[in-house]
């Protein structure tokens, strides 16, 4: 497995698809309406674009095929802490380490990025 950053290209339906599922969560749990989804969006994605500090990390098998993927950020004020926000792992790919893997790939790049 290699972890990479997100490409450019790749950060729109990132953005899509993770915010869509933030919103099905919201409403399971009897979240906020659909201007607090949009209000997040713009807070966490900026003009389209990761805030800064914050990282997507893409998960992928020897021959480009995607694993996985993790968003993480520093937790409030401090850059002493940091939060995933999301892990995610294909279904095809669970149940062998690629989750781990991509969480101990999540602790390096913190340290590396303060």
């Amino acid at each position: 497995m290699r972890v990479r950053p997100i490409t450019d290209d790749e950060l729109p339906d990132f953005i899509a698809i993770s915010m869509r599922e933030y919103a099905e969560q919201m409403r399971t749990m009897g979240g906020g309406p659909a201007e607090d989804l949009d209000r997040q969006t713009e807070h966490y994605f900026p003009g389209g674009r990761l805030s800064p500090g914050h990282a997507v990390l893409i998960a992928e098998d020897d021959e480009g095929h995607r694993l996985g993927r993790l968003w993480m950020a520093p937790r409030g004020e401090s850059t002493d802490v940091a939060f995933v926000y999301e892990v995610q792992v294909e279904e095809h790919a669970r149940g062998k380490g690629y989750g781990r893997q991509l969480m101990r790939e999540a602790q390096q790049w913190s340290r590396d990025n303060g």
